[in-house]
């Protein structure tokens, strides 16, 4: 059997000792390429000129001991396994080194343990390694725009919000810029050429975009920056004349192909209280300057007239919690091993009295923005709770709801005494509810966020990670909080069959919540091959429009019954002509 080659950094004043040390490294298997050091200045030394695989200290150096390396390692390379081999160590001393970040402390008569630390800690390493590239092809995937390597619309706020951390002068701009017409471009050119022109566009940007920053390129026709050092809004229109001019006017090979752009910028000499309302704000300008046929329109801050549908929708919302315009509707949620509905996600939906059904991507950033997603994310929770009870006092006693919880309805202090007053009052058992949060609860305080969390683990609540993959990473989540189900985004999963990235993303995400203990729910089953493709790599739970699609519950009952004794599997979709005839009703 080879021997495994690491490299270690042995810190020791007892040439002695260090020769016992590196023969034990090697009667087990280990051949160490070692740098010998003995104080804290060749410490140092050692940790900048170069990576390595292990340290392995003395505790008792002349002027120096094994804690001071360890902050020193901590500094420099802070994943470095560092293990303590002392004589003199009590109990209660290796539990305080332990405690500071020690992967291990061993007694100089017990060197035989210390191949076994040595591997479990590389074997670590190396599990975190991967974890880590995980995670980085997930932010790939979640915040850049794979034709262009630019950031996409997340990414582009992501880097907003870190921008608005910085001194920007007197005022600046966001500027989001449209080639008009691309989708009938890309009819006429195909979809190749149509990505071609894309590239080109993008590379024009990068090179005539100062004085911007963070170009992106926020959806398929439209590109975001920010532009800096104008000092006012006369400024900003000059420049963005210029700009449009300077921008190419044909499709590159295809001469006859005219290109039109148009631009809508604002304005913000304060910092707005939300980055995606001044990106909101921007796409407004844009609308309003091709509604009235210009190349570009610059919105003040303190031009409210782009912010009437906002503050209509606001208005509006506050009467629809008072008047009852509010309804749920429930997605069923299928054992994918079993073939069996085990439950509904339940989603909120807002039937105006004149303008019908509104999207809830319309409405619920307004319910977020204004803070009535609180006492609405209540009566939702309430709904919900109240059809499960309803579900099992019928029969369905393994009825299940999954209900989605806004950061900030979680950061209220009374929530967890909301959520056991309300299964309290529908008579729910709380493993009949879960909870998805997203993962920008991981922005808020995480003490808060622990204690919240570990209070409705206690009530026998479910909790899931909604979106898994497409916010901050994910992994700390698996590390810090105490989730039990992940909630494979449905960018990921609607690409299986198509892309090998997202299979291998889903595979990957599926393996990793496995060694976490952890159930995995796909979103977005849309075709037969999704369902195959999960069964078979042992996916726990799915939900799609294959599956079925979100149905009052009225009609969820109706197709429940009908469905209770089909199973599903990769040949038979749940959707059938007794859902269809009744969503058309309803």
């Amino acid at each position: 059997m080879p021997r495994q080659r690491i490299s270690v950094l042995a810190i020791e004043d007892n040439k002695d000792d260090l020769l016992l040390t590196l023969e034990a490294l090697r009667q087990g298997g280990i051949e160490p390429d070692f740098r010998h050091v003995t104080d804290g200045v060749q410490l140092e030394t050692a940790l900048l000129e170069r990576e390595w695989d292990v340290a392995i200290s003395d505790h008792d150096l002349p002027g120096f001991d094994s804690l001071r390396a360890l902050e020193l390692v901590q500094r420099y390379q802070p994943e470095l396994p560092f293990i303590i081999v002392s004589g003199v160590f009590g109990d209660q001393e290796a539990i305080d080194a332990i405690s500071s970040g020690a992967s291990d402390v061993i007694r100089k008569d017990m060197l035989a343990r210390l191949v076994p630390i040595v591997r479990r800690e590389l074997r670590g390493r190396d599990r975190r390694h991967e974890l880590r590239a995980f995670c980085d092809s997930l932010e790939q995937v979640a915040f850049f725009d794979p034709l262009t390597g630019l950031p996409n619309g997340q990414g582009f706020l992501r880097q907003l919000k870190s921008l608005y951390q910085q001194p920007l002068g007197v005022s600046f701009a966001l500027v989001v810029l449209q080639l008009q017409r691309f989708h009938h471009l890309k009819r006429y050119l195909g979809a190749h050429a149509g990505a071609n022109l894309i590239l080109q566009v993008a590379k024009r940007l990068q090179s005539e975009r100062a004085p911007a920053q963070l170009l992106s390129r926020i959806a398929e026709d439209r590109f975001a920056l920010v532009l800096q050092d104008l000092p006012d809004e006369q400024a900003v229109q000059a420049w963005l004349g210029d700009f449009l001019a300077r921008l190419p006017k044909d499709a590159g090979s295809h001469g006859s192909i005219q290109l039109s752009w148009c631009a809508g910028a604002s304005l913000c000499r304060e910092q707005e209280p939300c980055e995606a309302s001044l990106l909101q704000r921007a796409e407004q300008a844009l609308f309003r300057a091709k509604h009235q046929r210009r190349t570009h329109f610059v919105a003040d801050s303190a031009d409210k007239g782009l912010d009437s549908d906002w503050g209509y929708l606001g208005g509006a919302l506050r009467r629809a919690l008072r008047d009852g315009e509010f309804s749920m509707q429930y997605q069923p949620q299928y054992d994918l091993g079993r073939g069996q509905c085990v439950g509904a996600e339940a989603l909120l939906r807002w039937n105006h009295p004149k303008r019908g059904h509104i999207s809830p991507a319309e409405f619920i950033p307004v319910l977020e923005e204004t803070g009535l997603i609180v006492p609405v994310g209540e009566w939702a929770l309430r709904e919900a709770c109240r059809q499960v009870a309803l579900w099992r006092r019928q029969g369905w006693e393994a009825a299940r709801v999954s209900v989605n919880v806004a950061m900030l309805q979680f950061e209220q202090p009374s929530f967890v005494d909301m959520v056991r007053a309300i299964l309290r009052e529908s008579g729910v058992p709380a493993a009949a509810l879960e909870l998805e949060i997203t993962e920008s609860i991981a922005m808020t305080d995480r003490d808060q966020v622990m204690l919240a969390l570990s209070e409705l683990r206690g009530l026998g609540v479910g909790l899931a990670i909604d979106d898994f993959g497409t916010g901050y990473c994910s992994l700390a989540y698996l590390k810090y909080f105490p989730v039990d189900r992940l909630k494979i985004d449905q960018t990921f999963v609607k690409g299986i069959d198509r892309d090998p990235r997202d299979g291998a993303i889903v595979r990957a995400a599926i393996s990793m919540a496995r060694s976490f203990g952890l159930e995995v729910i796909a979103e977005g089953v849309e075709t037969a091959a999704h369902v195959a493709f999960l069964q078979e790599q042992g996916c726990n739970h799915g939900q799609g429009f294959y599956l079925g699609r979100p149905v009052p519950p009225e009609v969820f009952d109706a197709w429940r019954s009908r469905l209770s004794d089909r199973q599903v599997d990769g040949n038979t979709p749940v959707t059938n002509s007794v859902e269809r005839s009744m969503v058309e009703r309803g």
